[in-house]
């Protein structure tokens, strides 16, 4: 049980990918860009002021968990306050629906947005994982339910559903993450920065893929060296990543330069915005370097992988995902900045 609450935790965050909503500027048409930037932006931190609820109750279910089991009473008694727990998600993830519901879905025909950002694609791909999570939450209840009742078969049933939910979650945000992918040229840092992301969420699906069940045994022969390449494919990343960025800002500030010299304070604004938020999504790489040497360890172990070891490595994935949606959050709040 604990397992799966741990990978909830992990995957109570989403997001548009990182630095791709970075227009062509256009002199001529500088202040409406402007002005749809920071309206863009606004719609960003709307999304995710909805979803905070429910990465909220996501990242807590260990912690409630925990609290429950605790608790005064016998294993029924327990057991009946995690419910309520779970119930309770159902009320956050009830809400959240309703407001994404209502929520408007505006047009930014200037920033010329691929598909994959559009809000119409992120508002879609919110409330699909709303309900994916929605589902999975439902197999607590079936495992909870057959505790209470002492059946045990009932939960192995239940806990290889919640495994099932889990791989399909994590499948479905990898294949966003890879959709973005195919849109950005691999000549510019977006690449990079795009890739560290769909590389976290590989990582988790292999892990979880090497955690043991009663139907094999408790050792991948093959982990090690898929980590040790996640590792190395992290730290390339990072490296080139870094590069790029670097040439980009170098880039916009000899622009920013020259737009300043010619008075052009709409050009000037959006260039100054868009140099923000490559010192915000710069972050990615240090912290891509950070997931590398947590994965290089996790290797050492040479395919070992007990529930206990797995565990261990989803919590100290956990500073890593807070990070990461740290970065997502101060992204969106730069762009919807008006300065």
């Amino acid at each position: 049980m604990r397992l799966i609450l741990w990978m909830l935790a992990l995957l109570a965050w989403q997001s548009p990918a990182l630095a791709s909503a970075v227009p062509t500027l256009a002199t001529d048409e500088a202040a409406r860009i402007n002005a749809e930037m920071v309206a863009y932006g606004q719609w960003l931190v709307r999304i995710g002021e909805i979803e905070a609820p429910v990465q909220r109750e996501m990242a807590s279910l260990s912690q409630n968990w925990d609290a429950a089991m605790s608790g005064p009473g016998d294993t029924n008694a327990r057991l009946a306050r995690f419910l309520s727990t779970v119930e309770r998600a159902y009320q956050v993830l009830d809400a959240a629906e309703a407001q994404l519901t209502a929520l408007e879905l505006p047009e930014f025909p200037l920033l010329d947005l691929s598909e994959d950002v559009r809000p119409s694609t992120i508002l879609g791909q919110t409330r699909r994982l709303n309900r994916e999570v929605r589902s999975l939450m439902g197999s607590f209840v079936s495992l909870v339910s057959a505790a209470g009742a002492n059946d045990l078969a009932g939960v192995l049933v239940a806990g290889r559903q919640m495994r099932q939910g889990l791989r399909l979650l994590l499948e479905s945000q990898a294949l966003m993450i890879r959709a973005s992918l195919a849109t950005v040229s691999q000549e510019e840092s977006t690449w990079e920065i795009i890739s560290v992301q769909l590389l976290y969420f590989q990582i988790s699906q292999r892990v979880l893929e090497a955690l043991p069940d009663l139907s094999r045994p408790n050792f991948d022969a093959q982990l090690p060296r898929d980590l040790e390449d996640f590792a190395v494919a992290l730290e390339r990343a990072a490296e080139a990543g870094t590069t790029k960025l670097d040439r980009e800002v170098a880039e916009y500030e000899a622009d920013l330069i020259d737009a300043e010299r010619r008075g052009d304070r709409s050009a000037a604004s959006i260039l100054r915005r868009t140099i923000a938020l490559m010192a915000v999504v710069r972050q990615v790489f240090p912290l891509a370097l950070d997931l590398a040497t947590l994965v290089r360890a996790e290797a050492g172990n040479q395919g070992r992988m007990t529930p206990e070891g797995f565990s261990q490595f989803f919590l100290q994935l956990h500073p890593l995902r807070a990070r990461l949606e740290a970065i997502i959050t101060e992204e969106n709040a730069a762009m919807a900045s008006a300065n």
